[in-house]
């Protein structure tokens, strides 16, 4: 499992920024086995699931407490499920037609 740091802190959505005092903090972004089979199969490089979680067009909440950013890309979008503590962990990804969640976001 490759681990990612990124300098910043959380907001209330969970995107990464720098702290009004100056300080900075950083936050690991690691991809888990089954995320990193479901990107091999749609073909997704694992700079874009990054970014997709460093900076989403939309973010959700998701089952058990996780979360999901949304990365709109033409009529398809980009759905990284995610869990967050001290670290994030993607879980999985995928991409979904854009109609069937733009409602729901």
């Amino acid at each position: 499992m490759r681990t990612f740091r990124f300098v910043g802190r959380l907001n209330l959505y969970g995107k990464i920024g720098y702290l009004g005092n100056g300080f900075l903090m950083t936050k690991s972004i690691t991809i888990s086995g089954h995320a990193r089979k479901r990107m091999a199969k749609y073909e997704l490089d694992e700079d874009l699931v990054i970014q997709v979680v460093r900076d989403p067009d939309r973010l959700a909440d998701g089952y058990r407490g996780r979360r999901v950013a949304h990365k709109f890309m033409n009529d398809h979008i980009l759905r990284v499920v995610y869990e967050e503590d001290h670290v994030i962990t993607v879980v999985t990804v995928y991409p979904a037609r854009r109609e069937r969640f733009e409602k729901k976001v």
